[in-house]
Order: structure tokens, then sequence, then C-alpha cells
């Protein structure tokens, strides 16, 4: 059995199917043509006097299998919608939890973009950047939308805007509120900084940062010696046993705390 159709984004309105049709199958109504199947005799006639194209036919094993495929195609959506709002809600829950270990953090934590807007951030960051009181109560307790700009000296902001556009880890000694401290700085996706302020007034916090810096600061001392060495053979082998030494004396002071836990 066969079925005329009109395709009214096709059809230019000229009406000649419409005249054309013997039984007056064909009517128009908002602005639309259609079909009526219990007058049209399937003759032909529209199809033949529409120059655009517009009418179709189709037939009941066509549209049957047509109407199958879409009813697949909606149960597909309706499994990935399902999945993407379960996606969703464990996204969101997951984002929760970190947000509430950012705040529990007992040093200045902040996650922010290369443009100083703060994704999460703990209250010790303005603490330790000496804000006033009444400041401090104003802004929210995550800083979610804050600019960390406006918290921190120019010198980290210029610190912050560098390792956006980085990809290691960087590790600077500076001041903040008139206190020396190391900001640890790591890029993140889409230009999002992770960064980590201590007080290097805390004994504990200085002996570790000065060791970190120190192990990296002999780690490309050691990088060049070797590329030196594979130049001029055995006379840089002297510097590098004594680095190797160096190395190993801060790999064992690392290590010291581990083992007495």
């Amino acid at each position: 059995m066969k079925f005329f159709h009109i395709n009214n984004t096709l059809c230019t309105d000229c009406g000649r199917c419409s005249e054309l049709c013997p039984t007056g199958a064909i009517s128009f109504n908002d602005g639309k043509r259609y079909i009526n199947p219990d007058k049209c005799t399937a003759c032909g006639s529209c199809i033949r006097s529409c120059d655009a194209g517009a009418v179709s036919v189709e037939t009941l094993e066509h549209m049957a299998a047509e109407m199958e495929r879409t009813e697949t195609y909606r149960n597909r959506i309706r499994r990935l919608e399902k999945e993407l709002a379960t996606l969703k809600e464990r996204t969101d829950t997951l984002a929760s939890c970190f947000d509430q270990l950012v705040m529990r953090l007992p040093i200045a934590t902040f996650i922010c973009s290369r443009g100083g807007k703060i994704a999460v951030a703990n209250k010790v960051l303005p603490r330790l950047a000496g804000i006033a009181p009444l400041r401090l109560s104003d802004l929210p307790d995550n800083l979610a939308g804050e600019n960390i700009f406006t918290l921190l000296p120019e010198e980290m902001s210029q610190m912050i805007r560098m390792s956006a556009s980085a990809d290691s880890e960087r590790c600077y000694i500076t001041e903040l509120g008139g206190h020396p401290v190391s900001i640890s700085l790591s890029p993140l996706a889409g230009e999002y900084v992770l960064g980590m302020i201590r007080d290097l007034r805390e004994p504990n916090i200085a002996t570790e940062q000065i060791q970190s810096l120190l192990q990296d600061a002999v780690e490309r001392k050691m990088a060049m010696v070797q590329k030196i060495g594979s130049l001029l053979g055995e006379e840089a082998s002297v510097e590098i046993d004594d680095l190797n030494t160096v190395i190993r004396i801060l790999d064992s002071a690392e290590q010291k705390p581990e083992n007495k836990a």
C-alpha cells in the first residue's frame, strides 16, 4: 500500500497539486498542504505536477521501518540522557568533596583561572595575606568568584599567570603579608592553576621547602654537568660523583621521617 506525502519545507505553494488532484485529497491549512489518505487514490498526479519535488510516496513497510528506527534512536537518547544525569551527579559529588577537602586543609590552597577568578580556595589564604577581619567576613566561604589578584601582591599574581601556561609544577620563595612563604603552583587543564602557599615561619615547613629547592637545584646542576661531561670525558666525573653524593644525602633525609613512623 502506498501513501503520498507533501514535504512543506520544499513546497513552493504553487497550488498545482491541489488543482490537478481528481479527488480533492489535498487540503491547505495553517500555511501547509496535506494529503488526506482516505481520499487519495494514489493516481500520482500530484507527484507529476510538482516541479519542486515536494511530493513523495512511501510504502507502509517503509513507514513502519522508519518508525522502528525512530523509536530505537529515542531509546538510545533516553539511555544516554540517564547515563549523563548519573555522570553529572557523580561529578557534582566529587566537586563537592574536593571543595570540602580544600576548605579543611591547614595551608593556604586555591584553584583559579589564568585571569585570577577563584574556583575554590580556603580562608587560610586571605588570613595569610593579612586581609582585614571585616573584609574577610564579607568573602564567601570558598572564595568562589573572587579575584585572587586582589588578595595577593603583584609578584605572586605574575607567578600565577606564568604557571597557567607552564607544563610543570613550579615553586617560589617570596613574601606574603610581610612574612616569608613558599608558593607551589601546578598547571591544570583549561588554563587553571592549583596553588599551595606555606608559611616558612613554621620550622618543619621551612626545612621541607628548602630541601625541595636544594634538590631541584642539584638535579639541574647534575643535568648540566652530565651534558658537559659527555663532551669533556672524565674531567667532569669528580663533580658528578660529588653531586650524586649530595642527592643521596637529600634522599635519605626525606626517608628518615617515614622510617621513624
